[in-house]
């Protein structure tokens, strides 16, 4: 588990959190059958996210590299990346969206009566604490694990 904000992310951890940023856009589609454009900015949030894993954490079948997108070419009149790896670079991107984004669905859809005690707790209080939460949910995960131990 990854607390510290300057803690290095592991590629689990950064996937977890693109997972996260697609509920919105997931939730529309689970409980009103359509998408709206109020999920853009999550959706370019887990885009660049993905981006990054990719171009600048090596974190693909790519493979092992860094490249820095706003990195100066140093005088030179040329980009040092061919056309050809951006494109996979943006591909590859995108793969982890719609995996994420498939992952996202399907958990959504296994604990949707829970997202649905959430929104009527929303409903009713306008906020829900973590009080609220552990309530409605159970204890969180880790918690639930280390004390049946």
């Amino acid at each position: 588990r990854q607390q510290e904000e300057l803690d290095p992310k592991s590629q689990n951890f950064l996937k977890d959190q693109i997972v996260v940023m697609l509920g919105g856009r997931c939730a529309e589609m689970i409980f009103f059958g359509d998408l709206s454009t109020g999920a853009q900015d999550d959706l370019m949030r887990a885009y660049d996210g993905a981006q990054n894993q990719v171009q600048l954490f090596g974190m693909s079948k790519l493979g092992h590299f860094s490249i820095n997108p706003n990195q100066e070419t140093r005088g030179r009149a040329f980009s040092s990346v061919s056309e050809k790896l951006k494109t996979d670079i943006e591909a590859e991107a995108r793969i982890i969206v719609d995996e994420s984004y498939e992952r996202c669905m399907a958990l959504m859809r296994e604990h949707k009566e829970k997202l649905e005690a959430v929104a009527e707790a929303l409903l009713e209080k306008k906020e829900v604490n973590e009080d609220d939460l552990t309530k409605l949910l159970g204890p969180k995960p880790t918690e639930a694990t280390a004390a049946s131990a």
